[in-house]
């Protein structure tokens, strides 16, 4: 048994893709709805009708307690369970997986769209359309792994289980592909953010205004060490 994670606010315009994807991997997606408005529970409904879709705990979207709700979500998840959020893709084949107790680090590719003009359509892929990014050195990761629960640090970037290479990927899709939709899907996120959370100085991605992402987004353009990434199922 191997088990997606997720939570999701108003996603009707990555999903379709997002789901389409991720069904092809996994036996089982249990994802938390943080009082959506739009056609994300339909779509979710539609394309994996046997995904628990559970509403949220939680009053706003901090860290600590998502994070929470997502390792509750764990224990409860036999096998191999991994979390991810909507704008990330897990891409590669998996090798046969141990029966121990472990924990696979998984690095994220965070991809950046070249060809802003050539917009993506929905029977076809995403990650076939949109290939282009960078590898994120930094500490961020992402873990497929057997444990209880994941034992991350704020944020899921990190763990406290000992860790092991495996050759997967995570495609993070913050700013690919660069249309209205997925910009505006970037905006809406500042509304659900606790106050702490702010002042703790989280999310820092999520405080742009729509100039602050567009400038962000053309100074990865520049500088980013951008390459084609072509690893599909």
């Amino acid at each position: 048994m191997v088990t997606l994670i997720s939570s999701f606010y108003n996603e009707q315009y990555l999903l379709p893709w997002w789901l389409k994807h991720h069904k092809k991997i996994f036996d089982h997606g249990i994802l938390f709805d943080y009082f959506s408005t739009d056609n994300s529970v339909k779509i979710i409904k539609n394309i994996c009708p046997k995904w628990e879709v559970r509403p949220t705990k939680n009053t706003n979207w901090d860290p600590r307690t998502n994070d929470s709700e997502f390792m509750e979500a764990e224990r409860q998840s036999k096998g191999y369970k991994i979390t991810l959020t909507t704008t990330e893709f897990l891409v590669g084949l998996f090798p046969k997986l141990s029966k121990f107790e472990t924990a696979y680090e998984i690095p994220i590719v965070r991809m950046v769209d070249t060809k802003p003009e050539k917009i993506p359509v929905y029977d076809k892929p995403l990650i076939e359309q949109k290939n282009v990014g960078y590898l994120d050195e930094g500490f961020r990761k992402r873990f497929l792994h057997n444990h209880p629960d994941g034992a991350y640090s704020v944020g899921r970037d990190r763990t406290h289980h000992k860790r092991y290479k495996i050759p997967l990927w995570v495609y993070k899709y913050s700013y690919s592909p660069w249309t209205k939709k997925l910009i505006k899907r970037r905006l809406q996120m500042q509304k659900h953010m606790s106050d702490e959370h702010l002042a703790q100085g989280w999310g820092k991605q999520h405080k742009y205004d729509r100039t602050g992402l567009q400038k962000e987004y053309e100074f990865l353009l520049k500088t980013a060490n951008l390459k084609t990434w072509n690893f599909f199922y």
